[in-house]
């Protein structure tokens, strides 16, 4: 944002860990000198918010939106705060959400219901998965913290299912 324009994230991390929903960082403060050399905050809102123009005693209520960028998965995230109506620029403040880390050495076959649950990491799967010997398992559900795990977040590089009960010719073994 322009000179003389300070903006602060409280509490900003570097890294944050997944936990399988949007994740955001502290509150945001943004300040600008008055004619006085006073510092005054200046309020903010969602980009995209509908109230963007709203106004109060005949002025602009909102001076900067915020909005985060992939950070809903593992990887590189960004927040950018945006000057609007009076004001100008951007800042971009970048960081990491590291990968969960959890391993799961057998899962036993439970008719779909979620056989795998550690430190909120849950894998389930249908009856009918299957493992492929590229690596990719089909029917799988994972979820962390109750919420979904988007396939590009996990790789199944080794399973091992334990059958329940083998079915020959329509007959139980």
């Amino acid at each position: 944002l322009k000179a003389g324009v300070n903006v602060n994230v409280a509490n900003f991390a570097d890294t944050k860990d997944y936990t399988g929903a949007a994740l955001s960082q502290g509150k945001i403060t943004v300040t600008v000198k008055d004619a006085n050399g006073e510092d005054v905050v200046i309020a903010g809102v969602k980009k995209g918010s509908k109230d963007v123009n709203e106004k109060e005693n005949g002025l602009y209520k909102y001076g900067y939106t915020y909005q985060y960028k992939a950070n809903t998965e593992a990887g590189n995230a960004t927040l950018t705060i945006a000057g609007i109506h009076n004001y100008t620029g951007t800042a971009n403040y970048k960081f990491k959400i590291n990968p969960v880390a959890a391993t799961a050495a057998t899962i036993p076959a439970v008719n779909g219901k979620y056989a795998f649950t550690n430190k909120g990491l849950e894998i389930g799967y249908a009856p009918t998965a299957e493992y492929t010997p590229t690596g990719t398992m089909t029917n799988v559900i994972v979820k962390y913290n109750g919420n979904t795990v988007s396939k590009k977040n996990y790789t199944i590089t080794k399973m091992r299912v334990i059958v329940q009960r083998l079915l020959f010719h329509g007959r139980e073994a």
